[in-house]
């Protein structure tokens, strides 16, 4: 049963109806591969499942630790610790609570509490299940366990005679799927970071430090609605030949000079959901060679997205995409990586659109699609570690839902290279 303050504050995400759809298939998931119970962990999954999630990115501090108990069949456990109540009340649309005290507090109360949180976790798993032959954890598959070692060493020493199994693939079966209300979520979190980089690349100009265009991106996040928590932002913001070779980095002092290619990659949280847009802006005209390889990169981003259908590998897209970039002439260019994946509660997730990927799309799905074009002394920089410096790192990357009958873009900005001169 939902806690009856679920939602009274506005930080319920979706309606309980929901959060039981999920439990039901993934419990029906479980039955077929001989899954006693999951013990989750991470924000995202835990808060897909149950409907909570934190309220401060803190995940260094030991009181924001939280496990979610999910038997194959039953009520779901959340184990927290109880200064977490309020925000529990609040967003727990489905199972119940146990709380971890501490020994001190144990004095106001009428009742001993644990003071242990794998106390409190080995009960609930045991009140769930009370021989688990198999207990699944979030090991592989793109999960990752957000408590230390030393708790799961110790879970495992305590569960000696069960076996544990990794969860990643029920855990995705339900979450590569998106509902109408997910949608929705990654549609706005689109929308917002699309609108904040066109406001960021009309305020641009020579001479401004990457810091002073990130702030205007994220004025523009803030202001347009990204107001979530935990706040979570990325941007991944470089320009100029010294840069070109760094991925996924922060913003520096370095101010714009003519010549260079500015790119914002990234995006943020609306309701739990990331974006993760790609656009360019180059400062003054941009050279022949830039033009063209910007050119050959949007082509090769706006076929891979033609091809985006149900029913279609991952790797056959990838095959597509890179005959084309093959056949303009520009393989060079290339580094022969991924072009594309899944997007939702966390930036990268399954399914991946790469040269190995036997992913199946499917309706409901959302996606991203990003080939990137290098310069070819950018290349021959990040292969062999040697600064070579080039004119630019080349790609456009859009969010694009698998429908039925093809797919629908959810990123509605224009592809074209902005120019400031």
């Amino acid at each position: 049963m939902a806690n009856q303050a679920y939602g009274k504050y506005g930080i319920a995400d979706f309606p309980v109806s929901e959060h039981k759809k999920r439990i039901s298939k993934v419990q029906k998931l479980m039955e077929e591969r001989n899954i006693d119970c999951l013990v989750l962990t991470s924000e995202s999954n835990i808060g897909y499942f149950c409907g909570y999630r934190g309220s401060a990115s803190v995940e260094t501090v030991e009181y924001s630790s939280a496990f979610l108990i999910l038997p194959v069949d039953g009520t779901p456990i959340l184990v927290t610790y109880v200064s977490s109540r309020g925000n529990v009340d609040a967003m727990l649309a489905v199972g119940r609570a146990e709380y971890v005290y501490w020994d001190t507090l144990n004095l106001l109360s009428k009742q001993n509490h644990s003071t242990k949180i794998l106390e409190a976790v080995s009960k609930a798993v045991r009140e769930s299940v009370p021989n688990p032959r198999n207990i699944g954890l979030e090991l592989g598959q793109r999960l990752h366990i957000a408590v230390s070692l030393e708790v799961i060493d110790e879970l495992r020493r305590v569960f000696g005679k069960s076996k544990f199994v990794d969860a990643g693939e029920i855990v995705w079966q339900c979450r590569k799927i998106k509902s109408s209300l997910e949608v929705e979520y990654l549609a706005k979190s689109s929308e917002i970071t699309c609108a904040a980089f066109q406001n960021a690349f009309s305020k641009t100009r020579a001479g401004m430090t990457e810091k002073e265009v990130a702030r205007e991106v994220y004025k523009g996040m803030l202001n347009g609605g990204g107001e979530d928590m935990p706040l979570k932002m990325f941007l991944n913001i470089r320009a100029g030949p010294e840069r070109y070779t760094m991925c996924d980095t922060r913003p520096t002092e370095r101010r714009l000079r003519k010549g260079d290619v500015l790119i914002l990659d990234g995006g943020f949280r609306y309701r739990g959901y990331f974006s993760d847009i790609t656009r360019l802006l180059c400062i003054g005209n941009p050279s022949e060679k830039q033009r063209e390889l910007f050119e050959a990169a949007r082509e090769a981003e706006e076929l891979g997205v033609r091809e985006m259908k149900a029913g279609t590998s991952g790797g056959k897209i990838w095959d597509i995409v890179m005959d084309n970039i093959k056949q303009g002439g520009h393989v060079k260019y290339s580094l022969f990586e991924g072009i594309g994946h899944g997007i939702g509660l966390d930036i990268h997730e399954p399914p991946r659109i790469a040269s190995n990927s036997s992913d199946i799309l499917e309706s409901g799905m959302v996606m991203t699609m990003e080939p990137c074009l290098y310069d070819e002394p950018v290349v021959y920089g990040i292969v062999s570690g040697k600064k070579k410096l080039g004119e630019g790192v080349f790609f456009v990357e859009d969010e694009v839902l698998i429908t039925p009958g093809g797919n629908r873009l959810l990123s509605k900005m224009s592809r074209e290279l902005f120019i400031v001169v």
